[in-house]
């Protein structure tokens, strides 16, 4: 493994990192500000979307398990670790399935406009090459053209 390497895949999990943080700071913000009836999840998804768009399907499913971590243990009463009831059981399992497909599909979406980049490329490159023969066909024949013009 290269450092380059390594760094990128750092960079791309503690982006996931940054935008668990950022769906908390946002969460607190929303509570202070709309009272405390806020859906629980409701920040947490554009962190999971966001993650996995940019950074991929494993970024996307760490996002999702941060932030079940995170509501479980500051924003489920009581506080710390350990689910109250089935509700708050059932609102984490059905944000944990939502994170995953997100990841998933964010993930795969990722992928195919990678490919279709590339493949965008390889097609940008043959005909700027066949482009390239044909200028040299067209300085070729210029003066045998203008030769018979002249004849």
């Amino acid at each position: 493994m290269t450092t380059d390497y390594r760094h990128h895949w750092l960079a791309r999990y503690a982006l996931a990192i940054v935008a668990v943080a950022a769906g908390v700071t946002l969460r607190w913000a929303l509570t202070g500000w709309v009272g405390p009836g806020l859906p629980t999840y409701i920040t947490f998804y554009p962190s999971v979307i966001a993650a996995a768009l940019l950074a991929g399907i494993g970024p996307g499913l760490l996002a999702t398990a941060l932030a079940a971590l995170v509501t479980d243990y500051w924003l489920l009463p009581p506080a710390g670790f350990g689910i109250a009831g089935l509700m708050d059981a059932v609102g984490v399992g059905l944000f944990a399935v939502m994170g995953v497909a997100i990841s998933v599909v964010a993930g795969l979406y990722r992928r195919i406009r990678r490919r279709l980049a590339d493949l965008v490329a390889e097609r940008t490159k043959e005909l700027s090459d066949a482009n390239a023969a044909l200028q040299q066909q067209v300085a070729l024949i210029d003066p045998a053209r203008a030769e018979i013009i002249a004849l």
